[in-house]
Parts: structure tokens; C-alpha cells; sequence
């Protein structure tokens, strides 16, 4: 059998320079990801300019699409994505539409969903974070024989609705919900 040699080790209570700097990477990125994306498989994203972020899986790849802010999609399952969409609007905040079971039939019927598909709500809730509310939907949606399940989170900010929508297959709903509801709960505007 082969054996190892132990690394040689750092003097007890002091780091080398590698140590030390492999430390201060990890703090610093603790310190600014958001607690879900801590978590391990998610990667952070800041968008400074257009005052929002929120995290996806490692291993996504950024694609541009027309008419969406940010798109990010697994290259493997092409309906595994998330994107953000910033519109503006005359509404100075959420829940002056609404509640968020109230929003959700009419937002899914009028944005997310396609002309001609059926959707099902499945779920609708609200959260406050740093005195902002989002609304979070899941849903599902069904076109042409085609099934898949959406999750998406909304905000108001400053005279811009913001939409963050992610979704999977009917067949891939099942292993990939914790996800899809990693990146829904990520989601925030930034100061």
C-alpha cells in the first residue's frame, strides 16, 4: 500500500501565508453571500447597478436572452434556468395590488405564463426582509402536453417591479424544488 506524507504543519496558534490567505478568502465570502448560498452549490450574484441579488447552483452558466435582465441555466436540463426581469411601474409598493394570493393568478395569467397554457397555483406566501416585501408563487403550467413547474419572487423598488422566475420539468420538479426555492428565497433588493 502506498503511503502519504503528512503536509508539514503550521506552528500551533500561528497560520502560514497560504493558511492565511485561504482563511481570509472564506471569511470574506461568508460574510457577503446570502445564508442560503452559504449553504454549499449556490453561487452569488450582486447586480449593484440594477439594485438586486440573489443565488444559483455552482455549474450555470450565464446565457444572455432578450428582455431579461439576468438568465442563468443549467446547460445540461435546458428548462432548468433562472432569470430576473425588471419592469417599470406606477406602483409605490406590493401590497398596494394585494395580497399575495390575491397577485399571484392574475401575475402568473398576465407575465409568466405563455398565451394559451394552463396554470395551476400551488402555492402563494409573503416575507419581509429588511422592510421589504417579496411575494413568492409556485405554480404550474401546462402548454401543449408540456408540464412545468415555476417558482418566482417579486418585488417593488423605486418605480421598477422586479420578477426572479426559475422553474423545471414535470419530470425533474422533485429533485430539483429545494432548488428552485433556494434561489427563490435568495432573492432581495439591495439597499
Amino acid at each position: 500500500p502506498q503511503q502519504r506524507r503528512a503536509a508539514p504543519r503550521a506552528a500551533a496558534g500561528k497560520l502560514d501565508r497560504r493558511g492565511a490567505l485561504s482563511a481570509g478568502a472564506a471569511l470574506a465570502a461568508a460574510l457577503t453571500s446570502p445564508p442560503a448560498a452559504r449553504a454549499g452549490g449556490f453561487q452569488p450574484v450582486q447586480d449593484l447597478q440594477d439594485n438586486y441579488s440573489f443565488a444559483y447552483p455552482q455549474g450555470w452558466e450565464e446565457v444572455r436572452v432578450e428582455g431579461l435582465d439576468r438568465v442563468y441555466k443549467d446547460l445540461i436540463e435546458p428548462l432548468e434556468s433562472v432569470s430576473v426581469t425588471i419592469l417599470p411601474t406606477q406602483t409605490a409598493k406590493l401590497t398596494d395590488l394585494g395580497d399575495a394570493n390575491a397577485v399571484a393568478p392574475q401575475f402568473i395569467d398576465k407575465v409568466l405564463a405563455t398565451p394559451g397554457s394552463k396554470f395551476d397555483l400551488l402555492e402563494a406566501s409573503t416575507r419581509e426582509t429588511e422592510g421589504q416585501t417579496y411575494y413568492t408563487f409556485i405554480y404550474k403550467v401546462e402548454q401543449s402536453g408540456l408540464k412545468r413547474f415555476g417558482v418566482s419572487t417579486i418585488s417593488i423598488k423605486e418605480g421598477k417591479f422586479y420578477v426572479l422566475t426559475t422553474g423545471a420539468s414535470d419530470r425533474r420538479w422533485n429533485k430539483m424544488k429545494g432548488t428552485l426555492l433556494t434561489m427563490a428565497s435568495t432573492f432581495k433588493n439591495l439597499v
